[in-house]
């Protein structure tokens, strides 16, 4: 099937968060499928209307298919309505001849556990393994990423509601000479991981404990094991019989 992809993201303001969204697009090797961004928020158009911009261009091309992948690590408002509703704007004025296929966020993923465990460090009785995320006040909304954390068996802490990630050491306590990993539940670099980044070195004055914060997921130089989860989800959104015809081999991340 004559497809293409787009990315979704949330936007930002911060011009580096669009670059490495531009830039993890760029990087996807599908052989000849282009892929395309788009942000629900900080662009001039609404998303849906980005949708058909990008569809108009696609079926002039002959294509059938424009396979959205939301780059959305939570299950909050976004997620549980502000993304539908664009769908649903746009799948009411797609021409017929191109149809619009939503994949799962990617925070449902499920080999994005595995991809966290190879950032975070080996468990050991003076590491504190922290998983941050925004966090949400919607109904349900963070329930994923707890259930992703106690998988990974790291403690929780978020941006903007409690525990936040001070809360978390407090609650904590753990002896001197300690180690506390700070990953970041975000996918590109921008004002919020600057923000976390601030608050590691004035938690590092404060407490005797050594800090150490991760980058965020797709932030460049790209992870090869996070580039080739994309990939591999893009390209097993093929029907079965494309994926059987293909001269590339599924993408994949190598197994822990």
């Amino acid at each position: 099937m004559h497809q293409a992809y787009l990315l979704v993201a949330h936007g930002s303001r911060d011009p580096r968060t669009q670059r490495a969204l531009k830039t993890l697009a760029q990087s996807l090797d599908l052989e000849d499928a282009p892929v395309y961004t788009a942000l629900l928020e900080c662009h001039p158009q609404p998303l849906h209307e980005q949708i058909l911009e990008l569809a108009s261009l696609l079926r002039s091309q002959n294509y059938q298919r424009l396979v959205v992948l939301p780059l959305f690590l939570g299950q909050g408002l976004h997620i549980q309505t502000d993304l539908p509703r664009e769908w649903a704007l746009a799948q009411a004025q797609l021409p017929p001849s191109l149809s619009l296929k939503i994949l799962p966020t990617l925070g449902e993923h499920p080999r994005l556990r595995q991809l966290l465990e190879r950032r975070l460090p080996s468990p050991e009785s003076n590491v504190v393994r922290i998983l941050l995320a925004h966090g949400s006040r919607y109904p349900g909304g963070n329930d994923s990423f707890l259930a992703l954390a106690q998988s990974l068996g790291a403690e929780v802490a978020y941006w903007s509601i409690s525990p936040t990630l001070e809360e978390c050491l407090q609650a904590l306590t753990p002896p001197p000479g300690s180690r506390i990993f700070i990953q970041p539940f975000f996918l590109f670099p921008g004002g919020l991981t600057d923000a976390i980044a601030v608050q590691r070195d004035a938690l590092q004055a404060q407490y005797p404990w050594e800090f150490i914060l991760g980058a965020p997921l797709a932030a460049p130089p790209l992870d090869p094991d996070f580039l080739s989860l994309i990939a591999q989800t893009l390209w097993l959104s093929l029907p079965p019989s494309a994926q059987s015809i293909s001269s590339a081999p599924a993408p994949a991340i190598r197994d822990s």
